[in-house]
């Protein structure tokens, strides 16, 4: 599920299941933690990336899984997962080509850096499900973009296509079919790994300093409602009915 890659100065985490269009499951979450975490103490490592494999970024949860109903693991493996992101403390750059749905787009919202193809796109279909976002969406996204285009992504379940990401500042730039995610995100990633790592580091922290107690408060939090609502009788119906539209 989890491919990582350590180049000079930096490493690549990849999300390596194409044919669930990159799905993340429990096993998932934990070797994606294992592998944040390691980037975070690896003293050589001063930026990592994030990228899919295939065609799309991150289909978010593995709804099947979902569906078959989620124990106390899932909920410490994914609350774990989310708070490694949140305090993540070198450059995290996203790259990402067709979907990023779900959890992957809250990802994104931890990245220092975005980059989109330009035919790519962003959803937060939690209340199509009956569920609430996770990974601090609620707090970052209207901070970032402002709370009335915010609601448009997480009331009303409104897709952000990739021109809607870099006007509302939620990416940095687009690429076209002339370049790969990896290669857009590594030309970045090797002009961090010349840099002073002390710097680096600081300057984040620094500009970090307001949100990371909050931050993490705002996912222990969404963390628990999310859990609850899953568990309902409408979003069981809910994730069982799109999985068989999906099918």
């Amino acid at each position: 599920m989890i491919k990582v890659e350590k180049k000079n100065g930096y490493s690549i985490i990849q999300m390596n299941r194409p044919e669930k269009l990159n799905a993340i499951n429990l096993s998932g979450y934990q070797k994606f933690t294992l592998a944040l975490n390691d980037a975070a103490e690896d003293p050589e490592i001063r930026a990592t990336i994030i990228i899919g494999a295939g065609p799309s970024f991150s289909s978010g949860n593995d709804l099947e899984d979902f569906s078959k109903g989620v124990g106390r693991d899932w909920e410490i493996a994914i609350l774990d997962f989310l708070q490694s992101l949140a305090r993540f403390p070198k450059v995290l750059i996203g790259a990402v080509q067709g979907h990023a749905v779900g959890v992957g787009a809250t990802m994104l919202l931890h990245c220092d850096l975005v980059y989109l193809h330009e035919t790519a796109d962003i959803s937060f279909p939690f209340i199509h499900l009956g569920l609430v976002p996770e990974a601090g969406a609620t707090w970052s996204l209207p901070r970032l973009i402002g709370r009335k285009k915010a609601s448009e992504y997480l009331l009303l379940g409104r897709i952000m296509s990739a021109p809607e990401a870099i006007l509302t500042g939620f990416a940095n730039q687009t690429f076209g079919d002339d370049q790969s995610p990896l290669e857009v995100a590594e030309k970045v990633a090797i002009s961090l790994s010349k840099k002073p790592a002390q710097g680096l580091t600081a300057t984040k922290k620094l500009m970090m300093r307001e949100s990371d107690e909050v931050v993490e408060e705002i996912i222990r939090r969404e963390a628990l409602e999310f859990m609850k609502l899953l568990q309902s009788e409408t979003s069981q119906a809910l994730v069982k009915g799109f999985l068989q539209q999906s099918h």
